[in-house]
């Protein structure tokens, strides 16, 4: 399976995976995946619809002619400049997509790349719309904005909920294995179990800023 990975201004990633005669893309924050792109994707799956991952979104769409999934609590992010935060940023484009042509629900919502089966799991609170997938035989975890290599994503959002956050990062800790990579939305791709100490430290502290049960 061929990752390649670009990061825009705003420090996001964007990725191109390929394998065996097929590709999608994950977020669309750079034109400049477009150097990695052999095979026409499929579909452009977005993790969340945070400006910073949907910034040349509608670029990406018409360039391949492809479709756009997003978690159904998505589509008003897409559209709506303050849903997707871009609205609060003066100093750059403001952001309005086209609805996604498919969104999924939960769990439902699977999808393959040349045969390798990537699942899906909602772990809304950065956003509402925020979801992870995963493939179990390359044992590969596509995190969006919910962990990172050292800490966790922000859910001082108007739309954000730092309970069920914190509670989704626990979540997404125990049901991996500690052998998994992550991808994440913005820093370097990492194991998952050397950096679990690190997130649940994180995790607690935030817990015990906001007086959070967990």
């Amino acid at each position: 399976m061929q990752i390649e990975r670009v990061t825009s201004h705003w420090t996001t990633n964007t990725y191109y995976i390929e394998h065996n005669g097929e590709s999608v893309l994950i977020d669309a924050s750079d034109l400049a995946i477009k150097e990695y792109v052999k095979i026409t994707p499929k579909q452009i799956i977005v993790t969340h619809g945070h400006v910073d991952h949907i910034e040349v979104l509608e670029d990406l769409k018409e360039e391949y002619s492809c479709e756009v999934t997003i978690q159904k609590d998505g589509q008003l992010m897409l559209t709506d400049p303050m849903m997707n935060t871009s609205g609060f940023f003066p100093q750059f484009k403001t952001i309005s997509c086209k609805e996604a042509e498919n969104t999924f629900k939960g769990k439902e919502f699977e999808f393959t790349i040349g045969g390798k089966l990537f699942k899906t799991m909602h772990t809304p609170g950065h956003s509402p719309d925020s979801s992870v997938f995963y493939n179990e035989e390359e044992k590969l975890l596509i995190a969006g904005d919910l962990i990172f290599e050292n800490s966790i994503g922000r859910s001082d959002f108007m739309h954000s909920n730092t309970e069920e956050h914190l509670k989704n990062v626990v979540k997404v800790l125990d049901f991996f294995d500690d052998d998994y990579t992550v991808l994440p939305g913005h820093g370097n791709p990492f194991l998952l179990g050397k950096a679990k100490n690190d997130i649940l430290s994180v995790v607690q502290w935030v817990a015990n800023q906001e007086r959070i049960v967990l």
